[in-house]
């Protein structure tokens, strides 16, 4: 598996925990949605649940979690590391900065 499958499957796992957690009701507002995601990527990272290869997009993530709260968007950053990974994103203007995000966007 290369690290942009790697990455792609990291921000898949998240999105569908965050999908699961707002259809049974854990997540209603933006502030639920940063705190599970935030929660959710420090339990990945503490249980090494994916591969070490992309622990610095984890820690990168939880950082921006946890120091801009709900501004830091991080369900839009996983789904545009998500597309980007998949190859549905052909040309970005401006790219998020991070440990390897942001150099495997295109």
């Amino acid at each position: 598996m290369t690290l942009t499958e790697k990455s792609g499957h990291l921000a898949w796992c998240a999105l569908v925990a965050l999908a699961l957690a707002r259809q049974y009701g854990g997540v209603l507002s933006p502030a639920q949605e940063n705190l599970f995601l935030t929660r959710w990527l420090a339990t990945a990272l503490k249980q090494q649940r994916f591969s070490r290869d992309v622990a610095p997009d984890i820690e990168w993530l939880l950082k921006q979690g946890r120091q801009l709260g709900v501004s830091a968007k991080l369900a839009s950053k996983l789904n545009y590391l998500w597309r980007s990974c998949t190859g549905d994103i052909r040309r970005q203007l401006v790219l998020p900065t991070g440990a390897n995000y942001a150099g495997r966007i295109l």
